[in-house]
């Protein structure tokens, strides 16, 4: 699958593009994407909000298991934050760790400029009928 169509295609994710997120890699089955944390992201503590660290992480998970072409989207979703974040850039790196003809797990690592890990994530996919005609894109 072509990654640079799987990314335009993402860029019809108006949450996620508004909040920052910027995928930089996709290919079959993994996904890179970026978040760089400023004053909107950050919670009443003064950290990165938990939901902009789960949007990039979901948004490099879906991009991921999109890049084969069948419209998958996820049902579930678990989530472990390690460490807070402040400003700066967070990325994301996700891959595929079992494939199935409808259920594929998928997982991805945040880290923080410095390589510190700050959440991990492991998603349950759901691989619909349908085809992502990226041809039209």
């Amino acid at each position: 699958m072509d990654g640079e169509k799987v990314k335009k295609f993402f860029e019809k994710d108006r949450f996620a593009m508004e909040s920052g997120v910027v995928i930089d890699r996709v290919s079959d089955g993994e996904a890179e994407a970026h978040l760089d944390v400023d004053d909107r992201h950050l919670n009443a503590n003064g950290t990165c909000q938990g939901g902009a660290i789960f949007t990039l992480a979901d948004t490099a998970m879906a991009a991921a298991a999109n890049s084969t072409g069948t419209l998958t989207v996820s049902v579930q979703v678990d989530v472990k934050f390690v460490a807070a974040a402040g400003k700066g850039r967070l990325s994301v790196i996700a891959t595929g760790s079992a494939d199935s003809k409808k259920l594929p797990v998928y997982i991805a690592t945040v880290f923080d400029a410095d390589g510190n890990i700050i959440a991990t994530f492991s998603s349950l996919f759901y691989k619909k009928k349908q085809e992502i005609n990226l041809n039209e894109i």
